[in-house]
C-alpha cells in the first residue's frame, strides 16, 4: 500500500482494498448496493482484522444500549 498520505480521500483506500461500494442496477432495475470485492485481498484482510479488533475492544460495542 505504501505511504498512506498519498491518498486524498478514504474512498481511494476503499477502492484499492476492494471495499468500495457499487450499485447493482441495470436500466430501470434498481439493485442493491454491495461491496465490490475487487482489489488487493491482503489489504482487505488486514483492514477487516483491524476493524474486527477495534469492535471487540471498544467499550461502545461491549454493552447493549439502554
Amino acid at each position: 500500500m505504501g505511504d498512506i498520505s498519498r491518498f486524498d480521500d478514504v474512498k481511494e483506500i476503499q477502492k484499492l482494498s476492494g471495499m468500495g461500494l457499487v450499485a447493482s442496477s441495470s436500466g430501470n432495475h434498481e439493485g442493491q448496493t454491495k461491496i465490490s470485492h475487487r482489489g488487493r485481498k491482503r489489504l482487505w484482510y488486514w483492514l477487516f482484522q483491524v476493524a474486527n479488533s477495534a469492535v471487540s475492544h471498544a467499550d461502545e460495542f461491549k454493552h447493549p444500549a439502554t
